[in-house]
């Protein structure tokens, strides 16, 4: 359970307010998913284009490198 004290002025009276139970306590957790997308026939000998993609699924925020 938590508790808050409030005291309106200096040196007067106070009181505690209930804010009710404590949260549940954070769990990192991490993650990241890739995705790819090629065409599924290519030629080594001419351009083709292929798509990668990096998706944050976890639930901790990216930090750019660099």
């Amino acid at each position: 359970m938590r508790y808050r004290v409030v005291t309106p002025k200096a040196c007067s009276n106070f009181w505690v307010e209930e804010l009710g139970p404590a949260p549940p306590p954070f769990v990192a957790r991490p993650g990241l998913a890739l995705t790819k997308s090629m065409p599924p026939e290519v030629s080594l000998c001419s351009p083709f284009e292929a798509v990668l993609a990096v998706r944050n699924t976890g639930n901790i925020p990216s930090r750019r490198c660099g």
